[in-house]
């Protein structure tokens, strides 16, 4: 009969997926290294007031980059219309 190998196939293939659970262990089973934990250094007042002032300055100077990157952007956008709006004017004549 037409099939019968692929059938004999599946069994073997399901038999040994069976034994292959069977041999696995949990994640947690094993030597695992325990690595004691860091000591950090505290943040103190006078760290807090600095890296505060650093943070506010560069806050500060990001702002004042997008101004001028907006104003930019603007001029060049007036200059792209008026220059389109003349251009329209010279080719159609209205």
């Amino acid at each position: 009969m037409a099939g019968e190998g692929s059938v004999l196939h599946m069994i073997k293939s399901l038999k040994a997926n069976r034994s292959l659970l069977k041999k696995r262990k949990p994640m947690t089973s094993g030597k695992m290294e325990k690595k004691p934990l860091i000591d950090h250094k505290e943040f103190t007042s006078e760290a807090k007031k600095v890296y505060y002032t650093k943070l506010a300055e560069e806050k500060a100077s990001n702002w004042k980059k997008m101004i001028v990157a907006g104003g930019l952007t603007l001029v060049g956008l007036v200059v792209f219309i008026s220059g389109l709006i003349y251009w329209m004017r010279m080719v159609f004549d209205f």
